[in-house]
């Protein structure tokens, strides 16, 4: 009899199992906007109640008493107070290690409106990051280093209205001297305490899920940087297509946890200020033991100036400071015969901005202004016929 009693408890489960199932499929035919597909995978693979303890048979009992008349009986499993709150439940991608983002844009004579749509961008990846990784903070800081504040009165107030509700405290600094890229960074990343930094370019526009991408990557161990992919024309440096493991991080779109950040020193605003600083920043970073990681399916539109070709175009000042920072990078890990060839190979009248940046090397070179070569910097360093990583692809810009 206590067998048979076992078999009814079984048979009463899985009755109430099936109705439960065929009760909410009903549900799901009457919400058509729902992913019917995901919520029938969370049906077939959700917990199944717990077994209920077998009950003694009930004196009297008759052997041909029906099942249902048994199952009437029995000790019901108490339902959820809400069966369907796992749809409002905020979805994990993984266990993020962060709390906090700050992110930074350094302005240079930018457009207004052109910031107005990177803060639209800012708003939905910053909304996508807190959904996913429930994110508990997430700041935008501006530094500006324009003469004059390139935002006005109005420009703010409509940023601080596009962000409103996915971003916590917008914060305008005009700093009043042009710090560089790399200068306004640091000033930048001096003004919080969050978790993780992301250095945005002005001309910038990351995609809704870039951020929590980039974030997802971060928080696996030893990652110190995750870059995001830049279109519409992507950059050629090489990455591991299984690991995303990368030589440096290009700096358009870097993000950073801040106690890698801090611990390296942040960038090198005196030798690199604009150009490179995101490669000797990343190299020191692999230097200190961390990793350097390429998300491909993080994309950010980078608003390169193209020209008819399609390949980007350069101004004077770019090259100029370009070439100087190469110098630099030749110094400080290790390869002075890479900055001598440069130097030699230079055709100063054929080359008038290379031949500015050279005179302007040689200058500092004689006073001693020049970065000290770097412990194991070998180690981490690579250069390509002179260039600063191995490439994947052909690139003329």
């Amino acid at each position: 009899m206590v067998a048979e009693s076992e078999r009814d408890v079984q048979l009463a489960q899985a009755v109430a199992e099936r109705d439960a199932a065929q009760r909410e499929l009903d549900r799901l035919r009457s919400i058509p906007e729902l992913r019917v597909g995901q919520r029938l995978r969370h049906i077939l693979r959700g917990a199944r109640p717990a077994p209920t303890p077998a009950i003694a048979p009930l004196p009297g009992e008759a052997i041909a008493e029906s099942v249902m008349e048994r199952s009437a009986r029995l000790p019901r499993v108490a339902e959820p107070a809400d069966p369907y709150a796992w749809l409002t439940q905020v979805p994990a991608w993984v266990d993020t290690r962060f709390d906090s983002l700050a992110i930074q844009v350094v302005l240079y004579d930018n457009d207004q409106a052109q910031q107005l749509r990177l803060a639209a961008a800012i708003a939905a990846t910053a909304r996508q990051a807190r959904l996913c990784l429930g994110l508990e903070r997430v700041v935008l800081r501006y530094g500006d280093c324009s003469t004059h504040s390139c935002l006005d009165v109005a420009s703010r107030a409509a940023i601080e209205a596009t962000v409103m509700g996915a971003i916590d405290e917008v914060s305008f600094e005009h700093f009043g001297a042009n710090l560089g890229s790399s200068g306004g960074s640091n000033a930048l990343a001096e003004l919080g305490d969050e978790a993780v930094i992301w250095v945005l370019n002005p001309d910038t526009y990351p995609a809704p899920d870039a951020a929590a991408r980039l974030l997802a990557a971060l928080s696996a161990e030893r990652v110190g940087i995750t870059e995001a992919r830049q279109v519409p024309i992507e950059h050629p440096k090489a990455y591991d297509p299984v690991t995303g493991s990368t030589s440096w991080a290009v700096g358009y779109s870097l993000m950073v946890r801040r106690t890698v950040f801090d611990a390296v020193g942040g960038f090198d605003p005196h030798f690199f200020p604009m150009y490179c600083d995101d490669v000797d920043l990343s190299w020191r970073v692999r230097l200190a033991g961390s990793t350097i990681v390429h998300v491909a399916a993080a994309c950010v539109v980078h608003d390169k100036p193209i020209s008819v070709g399609g390949v980007v175009r350069w101004s004077d000042d770019a090259a100029r400071w370009n070439h100087l920072a190469r110098l630099w990078l030749y110094h400080r890990y290790g390869r002075p015969d890479l900055a001598a060839a440069f130097v030699a190979s230079v055709d100063r009248n054929a080359d008038p901005i290379a031949g500015e940046a050279i005179a302007l090397y040689e200058h500092r070179v004689a006073e001693g202004d020049v970065p000290l070569a770097l412990d194991g910097a070998a180690e981490v360093a690579h250069f390509t016929d002179g260039r600063l990583e191995p490439r994947r692809f052909g690139y003329a810009g």
